[in-house]
């Protein structure tokens, strides 16, 4: 059900869902897109089927962040959103009225030295097909 507190990786965050006029921005790396691309020679091989459910790695849960600040330079996603990447594109998320996710308003500061601060969403279990779009550019 909705509501709540959840613990992922060490971290609380509140049992939500998204509202419906709210669109949500994932911070990513174009040269992975490409490279996956490449790969399958397909141009939506990433994001076409949605953000990905979160899964059980070796001492951590993996899932898919977003955050509702969509201008954010490379720079400032990297250090706001404590990412262990610098990233260079965006892509807008615009998921279903209701589905289901985990808010943390403050991202927490990062062994790599980033700060955190700005709000994250987590979408535990993925988005759904056409609800990320395509990536676009960001400053450094």
């Amino acid at each position: 059900g909705i509501g709540g507190r959840v613990i992922v990786n060490g971290i609380t965050y509140e049992v939500t869902e998204t509202d419906p006029l709210q669109i949500y921005y994932h911070y990513s790396l174009k040269s992975y897109w490409q490279s996956q691309n490449s790969v399958t020679g397909k141009s939506n091989r990433i994001f076409g089927s949605g953000l990905r459910p979160c899964k059980i790695e070796p001492g951590k849960l993996v899932c898919s962040y977003a955050t509702h600040y969509g201008n954010l330079t490379g720079a400032e996603a990297h250090n706001g959103l404590a990412l262990e990447i610098t990233p260079d594109v965006v892509h807008e998320v615009r998921p279903p009225p209701g589905t289901r996710i985990y808010f943390n308003p403050r991202a927490i500061p990062q062994p790599n030295g980033t700060t955190g601060g700005l709000p994250e969403y987590i979408f535990p279990d993925g988005t759904p097909p056409g609800s990320v779009g395509p990536p676009r550019d960001i400053p450094p």
